[in-house]
Formats: structure tokens, C-alpha cells, sequence
């Protein structure tokens, strides 16, 4: 960017999104398959030790959500910003070969 110029690889972007994606769907996948053990464990576990791991368990899997939550929207961002970058790389393009053209 030394010469004012922002050089974006819209192909770059799409790979981040991929990669932020499939991190969505491992971490959403680890995150079911906790719960669903969780809940088994919980129908045999009782006492105040069983109590308290509830509400650790419920303000962690809300933590968890969230930031799984954020993953998808960050991917959802990038893949629209590199459909926007490739967008704008297509017509700079055409206006540079029209201009060239008109010169000619």
C-alpha cells in the first residue's frame, strides 16, 4: 500500500471465508457431541458438585455459541467483501480497455 494503492486478493478472501466456515461447522459439530454427553452424564450425576457443573456447562455453551455464531458472520463477510473486490477488479478492467480503446 506504499503507493496508495489496496492490492486484494478476492481469491485470498474466499479461502479465508472456506476456512472460516469449515472452523464453523467443526466447532459447531464439537459442540453438539459436548452437549449430547453432557446430557447423559446429567442423568447420572446428582448433588451440588452436579449443580454447579450445570451453570459452568450453560454460561460455557453461551460463550461457545456466540463465538461459533461470529465465525459464520466473519466467513459471511469475507466471501461478500471478495465477491466485491472481483466485482470491482471486472469493471476497472473494462473502463481501463474502453479508455484504451478510445485513445487508440
Amino acid at each position: 500500500m506504499a503507493d496508495g494503492t489496496l492490492k486484494v486478493s478476492p481469491e485470498l478472501l474466499q479461502r479465508g471465508a472456506r476456512a472460516l466456515q469449515e472452523q464453523h461447522r467443526t466447532m459447531s459439530e464439537a459442540l453438539d457431541d459436548i452437549g449430547k454427553r453432557y446430557e447423559q452424564l446429567r442423568g447420572v450425576w446428582t448433588g451440588p458438585t452436579a449443580t454447579g457443573t450445570t451453570e459452568q456447562w450453560e454460561s460455557l455453551r453461551k460463550t461457545l455459541t456466540n463465538h461459533i455464531s461470529q465465525l459464520e458472520g466473519h466467513a459471511r463477510i469475507l466471501a461478500e467483501t471478495a465477491e466485491k473486490h472481483a466485482a470491482q477488479e471486472d469493471t476497472t478492467k473494462k473502463n481501463i480497455t474502453a479508455t484504451a480503446e478510445q485513445l487508440a
